[in-house]
């Protein structure tokens, strides 16, 4: 049975975010998440899985450790339990709407100045984060253990990310000190709005398939999402479950539960 690894490198430009990142540091700090120690090429970190979602140690201006999701799919880390930092009398800097803008629904959230945030070895100082002014995604409840927040495009922008499920490790390399080896396989990712996409293939059914343009998310609890209609192959099998799929900054997302008989990425496939 061949392993699985899943290394994720995102190569990009240091976005100032509309106000949330600011790009004054002082000239002995590095920007962003970096390596507490300067010359460090790679740090292991065992991570906790639950319900398949990645969570991970964060410690907030030397706060005691806070559970977060590592999530692909996330841009800016996200606070999403904002009883979290009461203890720490944090400033709001301003106050953004984040999700249904104009509806009754509107999420509004806080953008927090941090002095420091932490995982494991690796830090980030004078770092911006948004606060939400409520949870309304109920990760503790989804996960079954106290989630505070989600971390994404803000480290792996920085790292490439080695992910072994099967052993719950993760490998952080110094992108200029990674050598990949010649084992696996390379897909190409395209950024968009922070957020990474890879092309893989569906088979539908024996006689249909449909080449996919998918998110490539950690924080998504279920293997694999396809919106109905959004190619003419792909339709709610005939034989389904109607599902509470899950909850996004916008609301609830309801769906139907189905098999597919077969989905590829490269020469990986894995049958329905």
């Amino acid at each position: 049975m061949r392993q699985f690894y899943l290394i994720i490198l995102l190569i990009s430009l240091i976005l100032s975010g509309q106000g949330l990142i600011s790009l004054t540091c002082a000239q002995d700090r590095p920007f962003g998440f970096h390596f507490k120690k300067k010359h460090q090429k790679k740090i292991h970190l065992d991570f906790e899985q639950y319900n398949n979602l990645i969570v991970v140690p964060v410690q907030i201006n030397n706060s005691d450790t806070l559970n977060f999701v590592l999530d692909t799919g996330v841009g800016y880390t996200l606070v999403t339990d904002p009883k979290a930092l009461n203890h720490l009398d944090l400033n709001c800097i301003r106050q953004i709407t984040v999700a249904g803008a104009g509806s009754e629904q509107e999420l509004r959230g806080c953008i927090v100045h941090l002095n420091s945030i932490r995982v494991d070895d690796i830090e980030a100082q004078n770092h911006n984060v948004i606060v939400l002014e409520k949870d309304v995604l109920h990760l503790s409840s989804y996960a079954g253990v106290k989630i505070h927040g989600l971390i994404g495009y803000d480290l792996f922008s920085r790292f490439v990310v080695k992910i072994n499920y099967q052993h719950r490790k993760l490998v952080i390399h110094q992108p200029d000190k990674f050598k990949p080896t010649s084992k696996g396989e390379t897909f190409p990712i395209s950024i968009e709005q922070m957020k990474p996409y890879i092309q893989a293939e569906a088979f539908l059914n024996e006689a249909e398939r449909a080449t996919v343009k998918l998110i490539l998310d950690t924080g998504a609890g279920h293997s694999l999402s396809l919106e109905a209609g959004s190619h003419p192959s792909i339709q709610v099998p005939e034989r389904n479950i109607t599902a509470h799929i899950g909850m996004t900054l916008n609301g609830a997302v309801n769906g139907a539960v189905g098999r597919i008989n077969k989905f590829k990425l490269g020469s990986y496939e894995m049958q329905g």
